[in-house]
């Protein structure tokens, strides 16, 4: 569920901070300069800790992130919904005016918390985050979204109406950025290249009125030119901020990011809108949803994009996962043991409950009112049962909804093959299934109407109970256990 490796994340911040320093002045602190990691180090750190962890980096990182936690970092996987759309956009001003809030007394905890900041600032502006409606939504079906699109890539425009981007990418071109200098990648060689190539293409964008292309994520940076250029220089002027303000200057413009939601026309059925962001400078320091006239270096509308096919306007996402099933079940009547394997594809899911927006004719959206979209997954199940002297195989329909974080219900609908000695018959049988957990591994238990055998060899309704765990993948996850791709070498999309 990551938006960019991390030392993609690393290199980014790196560069980003050498290009402030020559371009705003002002001395990082010695103990920026001779901490035990980087600053962009720290920058690709915060995908190990949940949101509310992250604060604790801001004091002595290091100390902490010498001691790093797994089990922390396997929950932060999963409770990663900061990463995201708006939650993302939300996370870096947080940060971001925190760092500006400290920067005159504390300029060492403040480039801290700016290093944290540039990490959300980086994630929002991964094609997968743009796109995928994190909270809420189950992780299968999320990592799925995430992936198709992180590879598959999002339309942005480049809106360069503030000359300042254009002086920020001439003093880019004027340096030798150093990746590897000594203390700059104190762990490993660098994975991102700043080639006079990258920046021409940059260049030729901000001599546009308005200039389209692809941005990416996962490991793609290197084969998407003009997001890689605008990701430094938008970490650049973020750190520029509060640089500056350290250095007693007040700002009359910030960093910021506007968010509108994906939304739907007011009637039935609806109709659908994508979500749309961008980052740039605001003198507005509240602005929530992007406006008509808005200026941000980078603007996306996903309901201009198509994956493979699926359009992100309809009310149903379409991408698949996988989910594998072990279950053991006992007859309420006999108490006599089944046991069964499953294997679904989960072809469909809505966006969570409530992160919807309802829009009126005149295009306003109403925050108050939510469209109610329950449904986690749609998926297609096939299955092998085997106990009480038959086997089965099976086909089954299930829904999927969400009742709170981790725990869902839907209701199941089988048609069942069973054989046992000389019977073969076919059968209709309901049923219904729970489960909870942290939805890659959840714990799950099925009340099914299922079939028996008497004692005299007929054939009887029964009503059977199974517990079990279910492991649900999305479908890059399966390809890549299989397969191994340098996909930072590949060509990039076309807008």
């Amino acid at each position: 569920m990551l938006a960019f490796s991390g030392p993609e994340h690393r290199d980014l911040s790196n560069a980003a901070l050498q290009l402030a320093e020559k371009h705003y002045g002002g001395t990082v602190p010695a103990e920026i300069q001779n901490a035990r990691g980087t600053f962009g180090e720290l920058t690709a750190a915060v995908d190990l800790y949940d949101v509310e962890d992250t604060c604790e980096l801001r004091v002595d990182p290091w100390t902490k992130l010498d001691r790093p936690s797994f089990w922390k970092y396997m929950l932060a996987l999963h409770r990663n919904s900061s990463h995201f759309q708006k939650q993302a956009m939300d996370a870096y001003v947080t940060e971001h005016r925190y760092a500006l809030s400290i920067a005159k007394t504390d300029l060492t905890k403040a480039l801290n918390s700016e290093a944290i900041a540039l990490h959300y600032l980086q994630d929002a502006l991964a094609a997968g985050h743009m796109v995928t409606p994190r909270k809420g939504m189950r992780n299968a079906v999320a990592g799925a979204l995430h992936d198709k699109t992180n590879e598959l890539g999002a339309q942005v425009l480049i809106t360069p109406h503030d000359p300042t981007w254009s002086v920020l990418l001439g003093k880019l071109e004027s340096m030798q950025i150093a990746l590897p200098d000594g203390r700059m990648n104190v762990k490993g060689e660098p994975v991102l290249t700043i080639t006079p190539d990258d920046m021409a293409a940059m260049r030729a964008a901000l001599q546009s009125e308005s200039f389209p292309t692809t941005f990416r994520g996962d490991d793609y940076l290197n084969a998407t030119p003009v997001q890689k250029i605008a990701l430094v220089l938008l970490s650049a002027r973020s750190i520029g901020d509060v640089l500056e303000t350290a250095n007693g200057k007040v700002l009359s413009e910030v960093m910021h990011a506007c968010f509108t939601p994906r939304n739907a026309l007011v009637g039935d059925p609806y109709s659908y809108r994508g979500s749309v962001g961008g980052f740039g400078r605001s003198v507005d320091k509240d602005v929530q949803h992007c406006k008509d006239g808005d200026q941000w270096l980078v603007q996306y509308d996903v309901s201009r994009n198509v994956y493979g096919g699926q359009r992100l306007d309809q009310s149903m996402y379409g991408f698949p996962a996988v989910q594998f099933t072990f279950l053991t079940g006992l007859s309420a009547s006999s108490g006599r043991r089944r046991d069964m394997i499953e294997v679904a594809a989960v072809f469909a899911a809505e966006d969570p409950n409530g992160t919807v927006m309802k829009r009126d004719k005149d295009d306003s959206i109403s925050e108050t009112e939510k469209v109610p979209t329950i449904l986690q997954g749609l998926s297609l199940h096939g299955s092998y049962m085997r106990g009480d002297g038959l086997d089965a195989y099976g086909g089954h329909m299930e829904y999927a909804f969400s009742i709170s974080r981790g725990f869902s219900f839907g209701p199941r609908f089988t048609v069942r093959r069973y054989t046992g000695e000389d019977k073969r018959f076919y059968r209709f049988e309901p049923g219904a299934r729970v489960a909870v957990g942290v939805e890659v591994v959840n714990l799950t238990m099925i009340y099914e109407r299922g079939r028996r055998v008497r004692q005299d060899g007929s054939i009887a309704a029964d009503t059977f109970i199974y517990g079990g765990f279910e492991v649900a993948l999305s479908q890059a996850w399966v390809k890549r256990m299989f397969t191994r791709k340098g996909r930072e070498t590949e060509s990039p999309v076309s807008p």
